[in-house]
């Protein structure tokens, strides 16, 4: 919550992906590069539906950023 003078322009420090798409690897791709915002990101979670293939969704993920736990 902001007050009365304070700075609301902050860095942000997290980024946030979604999708909704039915393709597993498409979500995944979106979601990733969304939640991608820094030159070096130190971790990514993933939520998703059961109703997605998980392996493929996982690998997609992986694809995206490789280097990030």
């Amino acid at each position: 919550m902001a007050t009365e003078g304070q700075d609301t322009a902050r860095h942000r420090w997290l980024g946030v992906g979604r999708s909704s798409s039915p393709d597993s690897v498409a979500a995944a791709y979106g979601a990733t590069e969304g939640a991608l915002t820094g030159p070096d990101p130190k971790l990514l979670m993933a939520f998703g539906s059961d109703s997605y293939d998980l392996p493929a969704l996982l690998g997609a993920i992986r694809e995206r950023a490789p280097d990030t736990p």
